[in-house]
């Protein structure tokens, strides 16, 4: 038998063995309170997207999890209220996060012209040692190992789960920080359709439709959207086209099987530099993909588990212009992922929580580079990861609560060998109040691209001696929630090693693992409803990067938002962002890099709520984005959009 085969019968074998481990009257106790709160068969079917006058600005709650980490979510409510239509915008107020692009719509994916940073992991191109993730399942470029933001839109997450420190055990590679999209589903009490039309500033579109339902035991969710712009700059177009679908069917009443899908296309130009060179061609990146999984999820007692299989494919075109050889060319790639992901939750007596499961992976492809001159091909070729791993946790006592956790996870790389990742942490409650320490060890392999640049250099079998990128990491913290009003401190020290770098002399070119660096921080979130009407939320981080040149760690950031429902048909949201100066840089090739100056922005919208009544509503909305006019930069002499305006329309029938 396969890998697939031997993960679904442990898996059934321990489901099984659990079942029958459960008195029928302590297994159905639970069920009868779940089909208690379920609504009638009758009731029309909505999603999970409620409209409220505590819809909180800029994040919805900073969780602290069982395992002592921090997880910083982003709910529906603040996507809608950023108007945010790419995930960049969605996380570019929390604190940390730093984005870069050149295009109102449409992410470059070839450079930093559509990226997502958080405390400085993820400049690193090709390869990343951030994850982007669709449902626990990263999705990526399986050729150059990073994300593509235009493959992961926000309008299609329930949530956005940003792990700023590294998951080790529960994520393992390339997850020295991480976003998750918990994707939408179809659920009751909302509404069934729901539509979406926007237009603003340099001839800026938005649609979107979705539709929800349920059909004898099966819910589904179908979306699809389409964004274009023609940029804030000549030659600054991009377009993105994608259609999303969730089901999720009920076998009996401890199993589940969900299936989602999604199609995605997207373009961005490259509009270069404010004063640079002329060029022949203006670089555009292309990208198409398809992306899938299938998941058997069961419940029985104190064992909860799931099986994911999933596939993903996608073909890059890249047109390139070099300005040396005063030619075009272009590079053309087709990149895949696969694999299984088999996970177990049991919950044991006095506070006893295990976490185990098993992830097999493929990813990898091809690629080809034409010039007028010459043409470099990198065949088909896939790299394999197979990882166990179990995280351990208890919790004893009763005005203070101590749960102590302790993690680790075991990889084998056919490639690349062994390696390990392992945490360990305490979380303490009293009363209103929570202390948390965590320490982590964290890895990242080597990714394809390094097989991809040894083959061009004559050297094929070279990447294979790479070792992978180690992080250190220990973190801190106090979290204090009472009735409307939270605060989160945290204290983190990340310590980076054996990180990828090239060098070019001595000759022949390779990439040795000798870069090191070092983050330290704080970050301090506060949220406050001092009324109904108004939410509250304010953030601030601090970074002391080792060498000040780590990219895309600026001393210090700040936001502030601020949402105000006067009536049940207005609402008013305002948010800030003050920013320090960075410095800007791929460190995959430079030692040194140019900074970019510190920048304040100010976003706002108002909506107006025209109908509203049994589940429908029409409402109209007023976004504006840099409103005061700043002139800022995400890269040097790559200059932000001025006073975006976008007007609109949002229909629920």
């Amino acid at each position: 038998m396969g890998p697939v085969s031997w993960f679904l019968l442990a898996w059934l074998t321990l489901a099984a063995a659990s079942a029958a481990a459960v008195p029928p009257e302590e297994e159905q106790a639970p069920k009868a309170a779940e089909r208690s709160n379920e609504e009638p068969a009758d009731r029309p079917p909505t999603f999970a997207e409620v409209v409220t006058v505590t819809a909180k600005p800029l994040l919805e709650e900073v969780q602290l999890t069982p395992w002592a980490g921090t997880t910083v979510v982003v709910g529906q409510e603040q996507i809608r209220d950023a108007n945010a239509w790419d995930l960049g915008s969605a996380l570019r107020k929390v604190p940390g996060v730093v984005m870069a692009r050149y295009n109102v719509v449409g992410s470059y994916g070839g450079a930093d012209g559509g990226a997502i940073f958080i405390r400085g992991q993820g400049s690193s191109r090709p390869g990343a040692e951030l994850s982007v993730l669709m449902d626990g399942i990263p999705r990526f470029v399986g050729v150059w190992t990073h994300p593509l933001l235009d493959l992961v839109n926000p309008s299609m997450a329930q949530q956005l789960e940003v792990h700023r420190n590294p998951e080790p055990v529960l994520l393992g590679n390339m997850a020295f920080a991480a976003v998750n999209l918990k994707p939408k589903e179809a659920t009751a009490g909302q509404g069934q359709t729901r539509f979406v039309g926007a237009a603003g500033r340099w001839s800026t579109g938005v649609g979107l439709v979705e539709h929800g339902g349920r059909v004898a035991g099966l819910s589904y969710f179908v979306q699809a959207e389409r964004r274009r712009s023609d940029g804030h700059r000549n030659n600054a177009a991009g377009e993105v086209d994608h259609a999303f679908l969730h089901l999720k069917q009920s076998l009996g009443t401890s199993w589940q099987l969900r299936l989602l899908a999604d199609v995605s296309e997207g373009w961005a130009e490259d509009p270069g530099p404010v004063g640079g060179p002329p060029r022949g061609v203006v670089p555009r990146f292309l990208v198409k993909d398809t992306f899938g999984v299938a998941t058997l999820e069961h419940s029985h007692g104190p064992l909860e588990g799931s099986l994911k299989v999933y596939a993903q494919n996608g073909d890059i075109h890249w047109r390139q212009w070099d300005g040396s050889r005063r030619h075009a060319f272009v590079t053309f790639t087709d990149f895949v992922s696969r694999g299984v992901r088999w996970q177990e939750r049991w919950r044991g007596p006095q506070g006893l929580s295990v976490a185990f499961g098993v992830d097999y992976d493929q990813y990898g492809g091809a690629t080809q580079e034409r010039r007028p001159t010459s043409t470099f091909t990198f065949s088909r070729t896939l790299l394999t990861n197979t990882s166990a791993y179990v995280l351990v946790g208890t919790s004893w006592g009763e005005k203070v609560q101590v749960e102590p956790s302790a993690g680790l996870r075991l990889l084998d790389s056919r490639q690349f060998g062994g390696e390990w990742g392992g945490q360990a942490g305490v979380v303490v409650s009293f009363g209103a109040s929570r202390l948390y320490l965590r320490a982590s060890r964290g890895f990242n392999l080597p990714g394809l691209y390094t097989a991809v640049f040894f083959r061009r250099w004559n050297q094929p079998r070279s990447f294979e001696e790479l070792e992978p990128e180690r992080m250190e990491h220990w973190e801190g913290g106090y979290q204090w929630r009472r009735d409307a009003f939270s605060l989160t401190l945290s204290l983190f020290d990340e310590k980076v090693s054996h990180a990828l770098r090239f060098r070019a002399i001595p000759p022949p070119p390779i990439f040795v693992n000798v870069g090191s660096y070092r983050v330290r921080g704080g970050e301090l979130f506060l949220q406050w409803q001092p009324l109904p009407q108004w939410a509250l939320t304010g953030a601030y981080s601090i970074m002391d990067p080792d060498p000040e040149t780590v990219p895309n760690a600026p001393k210090w950031s700040g936001a502030l938002g601020v949402t105000w429902t006067p009536t049940d048909w207005l609402r008013f949201s305002v948010d800030g962002l003050r920013m320090a100066r960075r410095m800007v840089l791929n460190p995959r090739y430079s030692s040194s890099g140019p900074w970019v100056p510190a920048f304040t922005t100010l976003n706002g919208m108002v909506a107006l709520r025209l109908y509203s009544s049994a589940g429908r509503s029409w409402e109209l909305f007023l976004s504006g984005e840099n409103v005061t006019g700043e002139r800022f930069y995400y890269q040097p002499n790559y200059p932000g959009p001025s006073r975006q305006w976008m007007g609109g329309i949002s229909a629920r029938l």
